[in-house]
């Protein structure tokens, strides 16, 4: 196991958190019953940043490999992404 460089709790669901790691995945956790509820590992390089929308549906993530993603935590399934700018 990786240490853990990011944490963020959903916005709406109590209890509900992601977590980043150094071996480049992004875990959902369900803290009330200390349970991983899904991990997320298609990153090509270190995630830079990890952020849930407003209503806690999905998450955005930008990685090193400068591509922003948005995955929806429920099917575990990119949704959409964009390559950021290359400044």
């Amino acid at each position: 196991h990786k240490k853990v460089i990011l944490v963020r709790w959903n916005p709406v669901a109590s209890g509900v958190l992601g977590t980043v790691s150094f071996d480049n995945t992004i875990k959902i956790w369900d803290s009330e019953k200390a349970a991983e509820k899904c991990c997320f590992s298609d990153f090509s390089d270190a995630i830079q940043s990890f952020e849930w929308n407003f209503n806690g549906s999905r998450y955005a993530t930008y990685c090193k490999d400068k591509v922003v993603r948005i995955v929806d935590p429920r099917n575990n399934k990119v949704t959409s992404q964009s390559s950021g700018h290359q400044g």
